[in-house]
């Protein structure tokens, strides 16, 4: 066999509606190689036969091959040359967030104070993260290959429990980047895909989302016994070898930052055992394959080198470049025009001959991709797809999380028709674009002209404090 086509049977409700999980396998592997000979990944399955196993199965997909050299992924897989592995699997539903977390009341001694756990638990997979994972667009495909990675060490890791011992692998990850680039949501994405690729192994996934700046207290002592007690909290979940725990640790710096720059700036010494505190804890789970820790930072640089090394994997994300941009904003629109909220009577704006119509493609329903409209639109077309390139062009510098929101904000900001048209919406979108960059720039030189008049402000108070020891000198 060539390599294994993962295949995601997503259930109806959360039931298996009378069947067996190693019933619903076998049919739908039956039901796959009766109806295709070939597959590609990234493509959903219909399946025919038993009407009720098709009242059971909300969604049936090829979500990935463990081989694939290229993302996305073109290759035509035959059903012959590949095994399938079947993941069937339901969706948590989203937490209430009314009802949170209860706050767990902690007293070590007299000296600390009653706190909360700082995180939240979530099981997974979750609906709170559905479609996340295909809205994620990266230069670089980071998420397909530390899915795999991660998938590959929890499998050999599980194979060969006494491996640690040799292994320098550790189930850590570190995600850096500057703020809003999606490190966050990278890392609960990677948690979902873990919880449904690795289903056939572990029976239930927990998330645990921590809140770092929960764990620093004012109190002495008080910040090193709250990551403990932490971490004894997540061994204590671990000794459940049915359960998969992910734990993201947002903001890390909180707790791990550099002990060599602490000393040197004669920081307090509790920042420098809050670090010691963390690397040890990291140690002792070196031997459980069913803890996988994520870690987020926005300044890699303050980190710990000894942390750092720590992490098996370590990811740059981003602020997305303008292709990242442009499939962002195309996902963004792509979906209102699924839903009716836009529409189009054309894609081709200007530079389109009649004589040319008949010799190309018809205009899709949605936006296309570049490689598309290069192959079957003119290269001098004003289209859809060039119109809204050059308004990527000019979203240099945003960041994922700012882009996400700019599309909804040109809707209700400037269109008042519902549905709208595309045409509208594109010109929409660049008055909004033009005006966050603007607005982006002149924060920057605000910033700028404050550390140049701090700057100007400390050369002041230092030539006065040099007259002043000049003129004590002299008298």
């Amino acid at each position: 066999m060539l390599g294994t086509l993962y295949v995601e049977a997503r259930l109806k409700d959360g039931t298996y509606h009378g069947f067996r999980e190693q019933e619903i396998r076998t049919e739908v592997a039956i039901q796959i190689h009766r109806s295709h000979k070939e597959v590609k990944v990234g493509t959903a399955v219909r399946l025919g036969g038993s009407l009720s196993l098709l009242a059971a199965i909300e969604r049936l997909d090829i979500t990935g091959h463990s081989k694939s050299r290229e993302f996305p992924d073109e290759t035509i897989y035959s059903l012959v040359q590949n095994d399938l592995e079947i993941l069937v699997y339901s969706l948590w539903p989203e937490p209430d967030d009314s009802s949170g977390n209860e706050d767990c009341q902690v007293n070590e001694d007299e000296n600390t104070t009653s706190y909360p756990h700082p995180f939240d638990v979530l099981a997974l997979p979750n609906r709170a993260f559905d479609g996340l994972w295909e809205s994620l667009v990266y230069q670089d495909p980071i998420g397909e290959l530390t899915l795999r990675a991660l998938v590959r060490a929890v499998r050999k890791r599980r194979g060969d429990p006494t491996s640690w011992r040799t292994s320098s692998w550790q189930n850590t990850l570190l995600l850096h980047g500057p703020p809003g680039s999606g490190k966050t949501a990278l890392a609960q994405t990677l948690a979902q895909r873990l919880s449904i690729r690795l289903s056939n192994i572990f029976l239930v996934t927990k998330l645990l989302q921590i809140n770092a700046h929960m764990l620093f207290s004012h109190l002495f002592g008080d910040t090193t016994k709250k990551i403990g007690r932490l971490f004894e909290t997540i061994a204590e979940m671990a000794l459940n070898d049915s359960q998969l725990i992910v734990v993201i640790f947002d903001e890390v710096e909180t707790i791990a930052s550099s002990r060599e720059k602490a000393a040197q700036r004669n920081e307090p010494g509790e920042s420098i055992k809050a670090t010691n505190e963390v690397l040890r804890s990291l140690d002792k789970f070196r031997r459980s394959s069913n803890v996988i820790s994520m870690f987020t930072s926005n300044l890699v640089g303050s980190l710990d080198s000894a942390f750092v090394d720590r992490c098996c994997l370590e990811e740059e994300v981003n602020i997305p470049a303008t292709e990242c941009v442009f499939e962002i904003l195309r996902k963004e629109i792509n979906g209102l025009l699924q839903c009716g909220i836009v529409f189009c009577e054309t894609m081709i704006y200007e530079a389109w001959s009649d004589s040319t119509v008949t010799t190309r493609a018809s205009t899709p329903n949605l936006i296309p991709s570049r490689q598309w409209a290069n192959i079957h639109w003119p290269s001098t077309a004003t289209t859809a797809v060039s119109e809204l390139y050059r308004i990527a062009m000019l979203a240099k510098g945003l960041s994922g999380r700012k882009l996400k929101g700019l599309v909804t904000n040109a809707q209700y900001k400037y269109l008042v028709d519902e549905p709208s048209d595309l045409r509208d919406l594109l010109v929409a979108l660049e008055a909004v674009i033009r005006k966050a960059t603007r607005q982006r720039t002149n924060v920057g030189k605000q910033e700028e002209e404050e550390a140049a008049n701090q700057s100007d402000v400390a050369k002041f108070l230092t030539n006065l404090e040099a007259d002043e020891n000049a003129n004590g000198m002299n008298s």
